[in-house]
């Protein structure tokens, strides 16, 4: 719009005769002001683009967090569940031959106990400014856990996070043999990201399954 009107001013100005210079001078005036609006409209058009250009790249940026945070979502519904089968078949008949019971839940209540202790022990001793030997604090859990650490080679505090850190409204009962066998297919062809930080020790989990196959029976993990 504005290009066509500094377009007819300068037809007028073309036909303008040169004697005539109040009609030249205004033409030229014209000219100045419809070149000063289009300076105007055209950085505000840049300012504008500008904005619109940053706020897609935040959106992007954005973008990008919630699908790494999907990703690693997704990666801790199937952890968990390789987790509840690792438990069943790996870690159950351990515990029973080191402790002789083969109770999970058992076994977490006694290692929340022994790190509760710890905390109050540590507390205790900040509040009465005293130093914290930490081989001593340490010493209650490393000789709870070493004899079952002998059994299973993967942490079992970190074995621990990854069962209980999902929801259970997300958790799958996998109750038959075949649906296990599914599950262990499914994380074995799972793509874990680079953010995710148990990948090798859910890939160990897997292996280890792997060999308990034949052991799989029909239960409620």
């Amino acid at each position: 719009m504005v290009l066509e009107k500094i377009k007819d001013c300068l037809s007028t100005l073309a036909n303008t005769p040169t004697n005539d210079n109040n009609k030249f001078q205004q033409v030229v005036k014209d000219i100045g002001r419809y070149v000063y609006h289009y300076s105007i409209v055209f950085y505000s058009t840049v300012r504008r683009l500008g904005q619109v250009e940053e706020e897609m790249m935040k959106m992007k940026v954005e973008m990008v967090k919630v699908k790494e945070q999907t990703d690693i979502n997704s990666a801790l519904i199937i952890s968990n569940e390789i987790s509840s089968l690792y438990i069943e078949y790996i870690i159950k008949p351990a515990l029973l031959r080191v402790f002789g019971d083969s109770s999970w839940d058992h076994f977490y209540n006694k290692l929340s106990e022994i790190e509760c202790e710890m905390d109050n022990c540590r507390l205790k001793g900040l509040q009465a400014g005293k130093p914290v030997d930490e081989e001593q604090l340490y010493e209650p859990l490393v000789k709870f856990l070493e004899a079952i650490q002998k059994e299973i080679k993967l942490s079992l505090t970190e074995i621990r996070f990854l069962r209980n850190n999902t929801n259970s409204l997300c958790h799958i009962r996998h109750k038959t043999v075949d649906e296990q066998y599914l599950l262990i297919e499914k994380a074995k062809k799972f793509k874990f990201t680079k953010e995710f930080e148990f990948t090798k020790q859910v890939q160990k989990m897997i292996s280890s399954l792997e060999a308990e196959k034949a052991s799989f029976h029909r239960c409620y993990i």
